[in-house]
């Protein structure tokens, strides 16, 4: 069973959204993983301490510090308040790393360390270099290459090279 491990407030933040996309609050502590490593501490209700509300053009998001035994693969964990129209809410992570505005945030919020469950598999981060080769299928008409076909290789989705592409 993959999934995400996560914290969920048992109350919600009050904060006020910046930003008109949100979802429901959460602090991913790990993604992609399987719940058998964490079935022991899956259900236990943690403290965790919130310090500073964080923002930029795109996201907003609540620094938190967590307790010392409780694993968390972000360096900065966070709770993603809200997005602009065009962003992610993963992007905090993004923010978190370079540059942001922020105000202190202070509050003790009581949560539930919870896993949801995948229904099918996980998302994949693919890009074009995932797809395979293959020889471009334009297959010329006229001239001295008529019924030859472009020797080009491409990984367009098309399967055409950039040449050789229908226009839109």
């Amino acid at each position: 069973m993959t999934g995400i491990l996560w914290l969920a407030p048992i109350t919600p933040l009050a904060v006020s959204a910046r930003y008109r996309n949100t979802q429901a609050q959460h602090l991913t502590l790990a993604y992609g993983v399987e719940r058998s490593p964490y079935a022991d501490i899956i259900g236990l209700p943690v403290a965790i301490a919130i310090t500073r509300e964080a923002w930029n053009s795109e996201v907003q998001a609540l620094r938190a510090i967590l307790p010392s035994w409780l694993p968390c693969q972000n360096a900065n964990p966070h709770i993603t308040v809200s997005w602009a129209d065009g962003s992610a809410p993963v992007k905090s992570n993004l923010m978190l790393d370079g540059e942001y505005r922020e105000e202190p945030f202070e509050s003790i919020v009581h949560c539930m360390v919870e896993f949801v469950e995948w229904k099918a598999k996980a998302p994949s981060m693919k890009t074009w270099k995932d797809s395979p080769l293959q020889q471009c299928q334009h297959v010329w008409k006229t001239g001295d290459r008529q019924g030859q076909q472009c020797p080009e290789l491409t990984r367009r989705s098309g399967g055409y090279c950039t040449s050789h592409r229908p226009k839109k």
